[in-house]
């Protein structure tokens, strides 16, 4: 069974996204990490995302390479990409 819709402004405009309260919480983590809202998180992304890319697929990657550089730099010992340790 899929995530219900869920309504999200994204700068001037409303768009739904199916989402799964994982991925939520993932949102509302990195927006508070960035010290950012997670509508100017979304907004980041979806100014980010490259032509022909869909905002859910352009927001499942950057949740999950997020993440990924927060593991390995803290694996490493360093601060990752997006100014998190």
């Amino acid at each position: 069974m899929s995530a219900p819709p869920q309504n999200v402004r994204i700068g001037p405009r409303r768009t739904s996204l199916r989402l799964t309260p994982l991925e939520r919480q993932a949102i509302a983590d990195i927006a508070r990490r960035q010290g950012l809202t997670p509508t100017e998180l979304l907004g980041r992304i979806e100014a980010e995302r490259g032509p022909g890319r869909s905002l859910s697929a352009a927001l499942r990657h950057h949740l999950l390479a997020f993440y990924m550089d927060l593991a390995l730099k803290a694996e490493a010992g360093e601060q990752g990409r997006y100014g998190t340790r």
